[in-house]
This record gives C-alpha cells, structure tokens and sequence, in this order.
C-alpha cells in the first residue's frame, strides 16, 4: 500500500507542476486563497442570452491561478460541455472582476496558489 501512496503522492505533485503551482511551496500554505464575496462577482445579467432563451442550464467548475498579490492570472474551465459560452462567461467575470487575499504561509508571507469554485447557471420558472 505504500508504494500506491507515494505514486498517488507524486501524481498529485506533477499535476500541481503542470498547473503552474510549486508543490513545494503548496504544502506549506498555512491559509489558502481566500475570495472575501464571490456572490458579489456574477449577477443574473452574466447568463449567457442565447442558453437564457432555450432554457439551458449549467454548473461550471473552475480552477484560477492566484499571484501573491491575490490577482487572477490563469482560469481553466474544469467542466467540460459542448456549449463553452457558460464556461467563457464563468472564466471572463473571473479574469476580470475578482480579487482574492492571496495564501500565505505560516510567517504571513504571500504566495501564488490556486482556487477552484463552481457557478450554478439556473432559470428560474
């Protein structure tokens, strides 16, 4: 079971590396990537016009990269349809609207790291 671990382990790391993530840094995060009112980023004017007037839905889960100084530098969708309008809107408010206090680590110093979050795109009847 051990061996299974490690390479579980290592896994994890190489997938923190391909996002552009230092594992080493990440384990060390005492406080992560904190979004004080995400709500306050995504208002009913974001649903995309066209899904609006068929009536689609979606659930849209997204992981950001987030410099040291709490701003967004990458958004990568982590849903995977074939509309990608709900996705672009999702990623673009993101990019655009949100600041984050960024993580730190146990001596209060600020590091990239990452966020994930999902957005719930639902039309009310």
């Amino acid at each position: 079971m051990g061996d299974a671990i490690k390479t579980f382990d290592e896994c994890g790391r190489d997938s923190l590396r391909d996002w552009g993530v230092d594992p080493d840094v990440e384990e060390k995060i005492a406080r992560p990537v904190w979004a004080p009112d995400v709500s306050k980023w995504f208002s009913a004017q974001d649903y995309p016009t066209a899904m609006v007037r068929v009536g689609e839905e979606s659930i849209v889960k997204v992981r950001l990269l987030v410099d040291a100084t709490g701003k967004p530098t990458k958004c990568t969708s982590l849903s995977h349809f074939k509309e990608t309008s709900f996705n672009d809107v999702v990623c673009d408010k993101f990019m655009r609207r949100a600041h984050f206090e960024p993580a730190e680590l146990a001596d209060g110093t600020r590091v990239p790291s990452y966020y994930t979050n999902v957005v719930i795109f639902r039309v009310q009847h």
